[in-house]
């Protein structure tokens, strides 16, 4: 369709808009229809449905770069309308999608409360680990814009628009990459009872989970910038790994019932992020168990028991995305949802504890906190604090005596298994651990590239994936969740020395 083909139907206005030179558009079918319909959609469609010009060629518009498209100021009502032309008109969020909107919407205000109870000072949480989980806010406000553009430009969900789903779950996996990678480091108060320096974040970026991470980053920029995708199933980071169209169409004859995997499939590179993601949120759970034997603070723990229904939320969408997106299983939407919001609650309240328990006090929020204190610390000349003004503090000094002996105790214990996790801290010290994240880096390639492919490949050959069901749906949830809780409910009653493990040496991979 050209500019010259819709000249009868073109106003005045549009005519001479459409004569321009750089106003002739080229609109194939295959350009039209966002759902895999017939090459010869075009042809078929009735006289009667004869699109207007101005239409056609604000949806030729639309297709252009989205730098473009923030150029013309163009609203996003007649940009979503132009682009449902052909797959459907765009139809608003109904109440469920709403509801699961706002719980997304509300999880990110408890997380705000976690970042700041875990960054106090008292607590000693390196500078990685403190950025790792602070990324996530990247991850978070580049979903809305993608989202938008997913609705918008196609009429589809975020889950079903590859390139720019693969995009931003490729910002989780880096997230939980720089959480993992800043675990394994000491803590400030580790580094201090070995007389080392605080490392940098750009220190400590440069190690190879480090460098792992911002290979991660730097391909999802790719897909965006260089990839340049327009089609709505074009595949995240060009659909690297995925079998050839001669291998793939040998498979499809093997599939049983003959179904291959539908448009929406996730591609390789999209299912090798998914997957990335749950395993290293475990390996995080597991790092932070031991800062609780690490440490002498068995509030710790506390905080992956709070991690587990984020990871189950995590199982929501991995689950979802099996059953190519169907609207049988919609409602594991509603769930990752709520447990995205519950399990950032349970965080907020661990994160509180641990703050506690390292001796932060609430009160320090309070306006003039600190000038309240120095009077307790610093009484007025001729204040003995002896007479009726001793019994008042008699509580107040009953809790802080409690606190510092609990204080005390926690740093014995984290001097005596600082000394057994980590050792002496010398070059050859340092060597072993940056190979044993470059193994680690290798392993956890090599685990999550066999679960993607076998993820892909495998479940055209089942009948399940084909016949969506929320009760079988429900069940690959909550099985693993509960394999999950149970191996943490056993980890209570051991004694056993993972905590002790030092983890810049560990290169074990979690599989659940």
């Amino acid at each position: 369709v050209t500019s010259s083909t819709l000249r009868p139907v073109l106003s005045s206005q549009e005519r001479s808009t459409a004569s321009s030179p750089h106003n002739t558009w080229s609109v194939g079918p295959v350009e039209l229809v966002q759902r895999g319909a017939a090459s010869n959609a075009r042809k078929s469609m009735p006289r009667q449905q004869t699109l207007p010009a101005s239409q056609i060629l604000s949806f030729g518009q639309s297709r252009r770069s989205l730098s473009n498209a923030l150029s013309r100021r163009t609203p996003l009502s007649q940009t979503r309308q132009s682009a449902s032309l052909v797959v459907g008109r765009a139809t608003p969020l109904d109440a469920s999608e709403m509801f699961t909107a706002n719980l997304f919407a509300g999880s990110l205000f408890p997380w705000l409360g976690f970042l700041y109870l875990l960054s106090r000072k008292e607590n000693g949480v390196n500078a990685l680990t403190n950025f790792g989980f602070q990324f996530l806010l990247v991850f978070v406000f580049a979903s809305i814009p993608a989202s938008l553009i997913a609705m918008s430009q196609y009429d589809l969900s975020l889950s079903d628009v590859d390139w720019l789903h693969g995009s931003a779950e490729g910002l989780l996996t880096v997230t939980n990459l720089l959480i993992v990678a800043g675990l394994r480091l000491p803590t400030e108060q580790e580094q201090a009872q070995k007389g080392e320096e605080r490392p940098t974040l750009l220190s400590a970026l440069a190690r190879p989970l480090g460098v792992f991470s911002l290979a991660i980053f730097l391909a999802s920029a790719m897909t965006l910038f260089v990839e340049n995708p327009t089609q709505a199933h074009d595949p995240y980071l060009w659909g690297v790994g995925n079998l050839g169209s001669s291998v793939s169409s040998s498979l499809d004859q093997l599939h049983l019932g003959g179904k291959p995997e539908p448009v929406n499939a996730l591609s390789l590179p999209t299912w090798m992020v998914h997957w990335s993601s749950l395993i290293e949120w475990l390996a995080a759970m597991r790092l932070i168990w031991g800062l609780s034997k690490r440490t002498g603070i068995e509030e710790w723990k506390g905080l992956t028991w709070a991690m587990v229904p984020l990871h189950t939320s995590g199982l929501c969408a991995c689950t979802y995305h099996w059953f190519f997106n169907a609207p049988e299983v919609k409602s594991l939407q509603t769930l990752q949802a709520a447990t995205t919001l519950g399990g950032n609650i349970l965080m907020m309240i661990a994160a509180y504890r641990i703050s506690v328990a390292n001796g932060w006090n609430i009160r320090t929020l309070l306006p003039f906190a600190g000038s309240h204190e120095q009077m307790k610390e610093h009484p007025k000349a001729g204040d003995d604090g002896g007479g009726e003004s001793s019994g008042g503090g008699g509580g107040e000094n009953l809790s802080k005596g409690k606190g510092e002996e609990r204080t005390s105790r926690a740093d014995t214990t984290a001097s005596t298994t600082t000394s057994e996790a980590w050792g002496s801290v010398d070059g050859e010290s340092s060597r072993s651990s940056v190979e044993a994240e470059l193994v680690l880096a290798a392993k956890l390639t090599l685990v999550v590239g066999l679960l993607s492919y076998a993820t892909k490949y495998g479940e055209p050959f089942l009948s399940s994936p084909f016949h969506p069901d929320l009760k079988v749906a429900l069940a690959m949830v909550g099985i693993p969740t509960c394999i999950n809780m149970a191996q943490w409910a056993a980890a209570e009653d051991d004694d056993g020395g993972d905590g002790l493990e030092s983890p810049e040496a560990s290169t074990s991979v979690p599989l659940l």
